[in-house]
């Protein structure tokens, strides 16, 4: 995989220790800042990205006092409102994005896609559907 930064370049190909200095340099202040004196775990939703489960990130999530959230399927997009919401998001996207777009052009039709989504009442509606699916396919892509 690889990371675009907010010049719109692929800065570089990222890893388990990339993510792991991620968690600590970022992730972790964010929590506190956004939780100050919580004394428990935070349990996070991460997708089936295998740098965000390596053993390298590990400690790093140890550090900021974070585990993944136990029993969710790693790959299973159905269940993530993001890979639900992206692909008619992107259509979108490729539709309003005027040539030469500087990143923060970019960031602003992101968020005017997004809540532009035409039905998040029915993604939420559905989740249960997509939840029995998700059981009885073991956790797998419920549209294969």
């Amino acid at each position: 995989p690889y990371l675009i930064d907010e010049t719109q370049e692929i800065a570089k190909k990222y890893d388990a220790v990339w993510w792991g200095q991620q968690l600590e340099r970022k992730v972790g202040p964010f929590l506190k800042r956004c939780f100050p004196g919580r004394r428990s775990e935070f349990q996070i939703l991460l997708d089936g990205e295998k740098v965000f489960r390596a053993r390298a990130a590990k400690p790093s999530m140890s550090k900021i006092r974070c585990k993944l959230l136990p029993g969710w399927p790693a790959h299973s997009p159905d269940l993530n409102s993001a890979e639900n919401v992206w692909p008619w998001a992107e259509k979108e996207l490729k539709a309003m994005e005027p040539d030469n777009c500087t990143f923060e052009q970019f960031q602003k039709l992101v968020l005017k896609a997004i809540r532009n989504y035409p039905s998040p009442e029915k993604m939420v509606g559905s989740m249960s559907k997509r939840m029995a699916k998700c059981i009885e396919k073991k956790g797998e892509n419920i549209r294969k």
